[in-house]
């Protein structure tokens, strides 16, 4: 991976949209740093929401917005329905079930939406972002299980998340679970008021794909370094040969990533014997030492072309649908994974498109509009349109601002034009004030019939279009190839493992015990290494084709993102295991091969596991010491730090 490595822990994050790197989502996840919104991003989510307010007054048939959902996307919706039909949309979506997934898991996931709707293109309401925000920063955590999302958005799951933000639901604080409104109290803080569209959004894009995603490639940049690390040790103690490792033979034929992987390798056998090939113990080794440097570079080329994917997930918007701003649908959304332009222009807007990372012209004006933002009929300086709305882009012309009480009954979504009754709300839910001419059901029908003809739209209001943003095929993809990869890394590190304990091959004892055959030494381990190798295996299990269909054939492709990057997380501990049993037998080779001087790689990888795990004697119980080197010396920030110095690894 290129340019979105590790960054020095930071204690706080600033969210933009387009900018935010797998060390930040780490920094939030795992060290619970605090996050901020970027300057100019509330005043953007305002000038979008003034968009989402035009497009209800005049009765736009839009897509989750004045029409239903998935198979209902046909069916009006009656204008005084729409604020109870966004909290229908959360209560009617969260369905996960299982085991709750580690806070963890749920900070990177709120983070990767709040950065999502940071960037624009939601057209949601500015405080949901903010309450999202606050719950990160008050660590309230809401429970999400483990098991809901297809990756046609993680509707079902991330609507969890939607009921703690109306106060309802449950959620982690301080170690304990309580209902969404209790720890919303707790921490201060004061149930969202949904209002057209502000459901949908909560449940929308792959914020849960993304964020694991971003959480596993940061570890499976770590561990590919640690597999490089640990071949170094049996490279030490088999004597490897290392010709293979010649950037001249490899110039013949450059696979991808091959010569990476084979100069961090000679960078970290530096100044042991090894640099010579006349060491080697044999003129060709088996193909698990060999060729390590194609099967580690094809996971680096793997781990590249996911990142090349997640990256604009991460950076980007997956609603459905979208709002653009501007005259011609000028969108002042991304032009690209990381690109700042904020706000690129449509056709005749006159404004040059601006490109490279934080490039940020907060949404240039179209023809007639301010500075600030789009303006229209009662609009002020902030871009607001629509009469009465307030500075937080309330809903325009008749929105009411008071909560309204009542039961809080779920009530089915409307399932035909005409449905014109009213729908008890609960908590968060405030319909709009009924307008004689605004309510009756004039868009969709279920009969077939053409939708009225919306007014036509101020100048300068900007639009709302339909998206497939939100679907996920090439991240998918991406995972599932990374996978297969980690698999290859795996197999090879259980081989290389084996061929040390062959005295026919490696030259050294049976097992690697002193003692002769009477002695286990090392061979029982080899069933835990191919154990461990068939877990890997098994998740390896391609999920991206997994034949699919919903909502009565409307929704008809999803890609299982989302679990495609939960299975990476398991997969990445059981290799780090896997590296462990070969990082305990290398460092037992090492100790019987006894060369006069090792590589600076594996003589500091070596050094730190001896300072644990002492050299085997006689018989004792390995997993225990397999644990140690796993927990404390592949999972020690130090150790990755030192060892990715010495491979001159630059992430």
């Amino acid at each position: 991976m290129t340019g979105h490595g590790e960054k020095p822990l930071v204690t706080e994050v600033v969210v933009d949209g387009r900018t935010l790197s797998y060390g930040d989502v780490v920094a939030v996840a795992h060290h619970g740093a605090q996050v901020a919104l970027a300057d100019g991003v509330l005043s953007r989510l305002v000038r979008e929401r003034a968009i989402v307010d035009d497009v209800v007054d005049r009765q736009v048939p839009t897509y989750g917005l004045t029409t239903g959902l998935g198979a209902r996307s046909s069916y009006a919706l009656p204008r005084a329905e729409l604020d109870a039909f966004s909290v229908r949309t959360v209560r009617g979506r969260a369905n996960a079930v299982g085991d709750p997934l580690p806070v963890t898991v749920v900070r990177a996931a709120l983070l990767a939406r709040v950065n999502g709707l940071a960037g624009g293109g939601s057209g949601v309401r500015p405080e949901i972002p903010r309450l999202l925000v606050d719950l990160l920063n008050a660590r309230v955590h809401p429970v999400i299980p483990e098991v809901g999302s297809i990756g046609a958005s993680d509707l079902c799951q991330m609507a969890h998340v939607g009921l703690v933000v109306i106060g309802e639901g449950s959620a982690e604080c301080g170690g304990e679970v309580l209902d969404g409104a209790t720890a919303l109290r707790r921490a201060g803080l004061i149930p969202a008021r949904l209002g057209p569209k502000d459901g949908h959004v909560l449940c929308s894009a792959s914020p849960l794909a993304a964020g694991v995603g971003a959480l596993a490639l940061h570890e499976a940049g770590a561990v590919l370094a640690l597999a490089q690390a640990v071949t170094a040790l049996t490279y030490e103690g088999f004597r490897a040969n290392t010709s293979p490792l010649d950037p001249r033979v490899l110039g013949l034929r450059p696979a991808p990533g091959q010569s990476r992987a084979a100069a961090e390798l000679l960078a970290l056998l530096d100044g042991g014997e090894l640099g010579d090939p006349r060491n080697a113990r044999r003129v060709q080794d088996p193909v698990s030492l060999r060729c390590a440097a194609q099967v580690h570079g094809a996971a680096y080329a793997a781990l590249d072309f996911a990142d090349a994917a997640l990256m604009p997930e991460l950076n980007g918007c997956g609603d459905n649908p979208v709002v653009l701003g501007g005259v011609g649908g000028g969108a002042e959304g991304l032009s690209g994974a990381g690109a700042g332009a904020e706000g690129l222009s449509g056709a005749g807007a006159g404004a040059e498109e601006l490109s490279g990372i934080g490039a940020d012209t907060e949404g240039l004006s179209s023809a007639g509009a301010d500075t600030e933002g789009l303006s229209s009929a009662g609009a002020d300086t902030e871009g607001l349109s629509g009469i009465g709305a307030d500075a937080e882009g309330l809903s325009g012309a008749g929105d009411g601002t008071e909560e309204l009480s009542g039961t809080e009954a779920d009530a089915e979504e409307l399932s035909s034009a005409g449905d014109g009754s009213e729908v008890p709300t609960g908590a968060g839910a405030g319909p709009r004030a009924p307008t004689a001419a605004a309510d009756a059901p004039k868009m969709l029908t279920d009969t077939g019939d053409e939708p009225q003809a919306p007014a036509p739209a101020p100048p300068g209001t900007g639009e709302i279009l339909s998206s497939g943003n939100f679907h996920t095929p090439a991240l998918a993809l991406a995972y599932d190839t990374l996978a297969l990869a980690l698999t290859q890394t795996a197999s090879i590190s259980a081989e290389r493992m084996r061929r040390l304990l062959d005295p026919a091959v490696s030259g050294l004892p049976a097992n690697l015990s002193p003692y002769g055959p009477e002695r286990s030494g090392f061979a029982p381990l080899v069933k835990t290494a191919q154990a461990l190798v068939a877990e890997i295996r098994m998740l390896s299990t391609p999920v991206c084709t997994d034949p699919r269909q919903g909502a009565d054939s409307v929704e008809d492709d999803s890609t299982n993102a989302a679990l495609g990057a939960r299975r990476l997380t398991t997969m990445l501990g059981r290799l780090r295991q896997l590296l462990a049993v070969e990082a305990v037998v290398a460092a037992q080779a090492v100790d019987l091969t006894a060369p006069a001087a090792l590589g600076r790689g594996p003589e500091f990888l070596h050094r730190a596991i001896r300072k644990l795990v002492p050299t085997l004697n006689d018989d004792r119980p390995h997993g225990v010491d397999v644990e140690t080197v796993s927990r404390d010396i592949l999972g020690s920030d130090d150790v990755r730090s030192t060892l990715n110095a010495l491979a001159g690894e630059v992430t």
